[in-house]
């Protein structure tokens, strides 16, 4: 490997730009260039079929075929997010290439100067982490700099050399010479020598010099932050999550367990306010019957978050993302969802837009939700609701993916896009047919229901990845592994947030049973109104004496949620028992009953 060692930097044509001690509390400005539009070869399609006329005004769909040979993955299973696109048409993505028998990997970066149209590699023999016969174990994440470094590439990986886990390392590489140039270098992030940094790190740039990568500690399930301020040279560790936040965290929940997992979460930074949020999830070993089978359920418990208002050095207490647990649809699996996939991005107007895929094992689909964090607090709201497993934008995921993005536009817009099942039958895990791209839109106030925004059927479909950005056009890019071993690029509309059914539009009243019942910590009611009006919901205990007022205020047309942390008005733990929980609005009222147990 070619280590970092000087924080001296070359630009993409071949100058040095000296190294000065650049605050990373400014990011730097992104300004738009242009590169020279290169030839245009005939390239395949996804059906084998030959595409000509490839250029940055190329037809919605059309698909480009980037690689092939060697069983490249995409993003399975790694972070998401490891397909870039910087204004003026530049696409890079971050590859990870298996032998035949995937039992060793290479990291393979691919970038495009011309809006995907063709593609070349980077280095332009090899792989960024080579030899490619050295690592067992290989995940990923990229980011690019800014244009003053040539948008230059920079990822994370960790990497197993070998077959001990004692050899895991977390690795950063950077191409400090602009994007395409070649000149990649590596540093440590973490390598304790006993293999326990690992897992799907992530990482989040502030301007070009100062990056922060989340990683996990094997050795308790806890997070490490770690931060360089010298383009990747030096790392400092900053901060420890520990496995006791997660366990308090699992322990307020419906499943009451030890954390026995954490998965490595979303870092964003959000320049106006200089806050850091970092969302993560914890999940522990649930048992759920499911068609008479006990099993153990990889489920996050826990989705929450917190935030730095001082760069990394110090963090809030972690806080509920959305509420932990949705309600069975499916009537014969009885636990909560689990988290099968999310992600978080930053919108123009900096806003954090968050989608959740809550999956139920053993079923190839699941719910989608979308939620909204303003600086102070999330706003959540369900896009998605499969009822039975051919319901139109049922999401397909596999565990081994992440099949769930969202993306921005420079309007305040967000965009979820996950692949839907559409009349799918289901052959086996990786060979199905009918699944095509659904998504749903955030107009900067509110989140509109699931449309399929590409009615293309994606055969033998494996993993998909899009850019955090929409491109010139206002299209999504797409990266997509099609087959074992082939990578194409195309663009997607992004979804116009007019749907032909509107899950949130209520002709009754409505107040739903609460979810989990009985309840054991939080509890989610759902309830719903037909105008815009003033609503109360409260909790009452046998006597009817009022124990909780959980809704007093106007609310508007539509389904809502709240939860119940199984505390009064005076944030006292109630006790076991019977109780009540009544809702007036509009001159009608609703009363349910719910059990808290010990």
């Amino acid at each position: 490997m070619k280590f970092l060692s000087s924080p001296k930097l070359k630009n993409s044509k071949g100058g040095t730009l000296m190294s000065k001690k650049i605050t990373f509390l400014v990011l730097a400005l992104i300004v738009a260039f242009s590169f020279s539009l290169m030839a245009e070869p005939a390239v395949r399609g996804p059906l084998g079929n030959v595409i000509t006329n490839v250029s940055s005004s190329r037809a919605v769909g059309d698909a480009v075929y980037i690689c092939d040979g060697g069983n490249y993955r995409t993003f399975a299973p790694g972070a998401a997010k490891q397909v870039q696109i910087t204004p003026g048409g530049n696409v890079a993505i971050f590859l990870v290439r298996g032998t035949s028998s995937s039992s060793y990997y290479g990291g393979y970066f691919y970038y495009s100067n011309d809006f995907g149209g063709t593609w070349s590699q980077s280095p332009a023999t090899g792989a960024v982490f080579a030899p490619e016969s050295t690592y067992t174990r290989m995940y990923s994440d990229l980011r690019l700099g800014s244009d003053a470094l040539g948008y230059a590439p920079y990822v994370v990986a960790n990497i197993r050399v070998g077959s001990a886990a004692a050899n895991d390392s977390i690795v950063f590489s950077a191409d400090l010479s602009g994007l395409g140039a070649g000149d990649w270098a590596n540093s440590y992030v973490a390598d304790n020598g006993d293999g326990a940094y690992r897992y799907l790190p992530t990482i989040e740039l502030i301007g070009d010099s100062a990056i922060f990568v989340p990683m996990l500690d094997i050795s308790d399930n806890s997070i490490w932050l770690n931060a360089s301020y010298d383009y990747g040279t030096t790392w400092n560790q900053l901060n420890h999550f520990t496995a006791a936040d997660f366990d308090a965290l699992v322990a307020a929940t419906p499943n009451v367990e030890a954390v026995t997992g954490v998965d490595i979460g979303e870092i964003v930074y959000m320049p106006t306010s200089g806050r850091l949020v970092f969302i993560t999830d914890a999940y522990a070993n649930v048992h759920v019957d499911f068609n008479g089978t006990d099993s153990l359920l990889e489920g996050s418990a826990a989705l929450a978050y917190y935030t730095s208002d001082d760069f990394g050095a110090t963090w809030s207490a972690p806080d509920w993302v959305i509420p932990t647990a949705v309600p069975d649809g499916f009537g014969d699996w009885p636990a909560a969802y689990a988290w099968k996939s999310w992600q978080a991005v930053l919108t123009s107007d900096e806003k954090i837009a968050l989608v959740t895929e809550q999956y139920a094992p053993g079923m190839g689909w699941g719910a989608v939700f979308a939620s909204i964090y303003d600086g102070t607090s999330w706003t959540s709201t369900q896009i998605m609701t499969p009822e039975t497993p051919d319901e139109n934008y049922g999401i397909w995921a596999k565990w081994s993916s992440q099949n769930l993005e969202v993306t921005v536009d420079n309007s305040g817009n967000a965009y979820a896009i996950w692949p839907d099942i559409t009349d799918t039958t289901i052959v086996n895990d990786t060979v199905y047919q009918h699944v095509r791209l659904a998504g749903a839109k955030y107009d900067g106030s509110v989140w509109h229901t699931a449309e399929i925004i590409d009615t293309t059927e994606l055969a033998d479909f494996f993993d998909f990845g899009a850019a955090a950005h929409l491109d010139d056009n206002g299209n999504i890019p797409i990266v997509m592994q099609l087959n074992a071993d082939s990578i194409y690029y195309f663009t997607v509309p992004a979804p116009l947030g007019i749907a032909t059914k509107n899950l949130n539009t209520v002709k009754t009243m409505n107040l739903a049973q609460n979810m989990p019942n009985p309840v054991r910590g939080n509890t989610t009611i759902n309830y719903s109104v037909a105008k815009s009006g003033h609503v109360t919901l409260n909790v009452y205990d046998m006597s009817g004496k009022l124990v909780k007022t959980l809704v007093n205020g106007n609310v508007n047309a539509g389904t809502h949620s709240v939860v119940w942390n199984r505390t009064d008005n005076r944030n006292n733990k109630v006790a076991g028992g019977v109780y009540f929980y009544k809702m007036n609005a509009n001159n009608e009222t609703l009363t349910k009953k719910m059990i808290v147990v010990k």
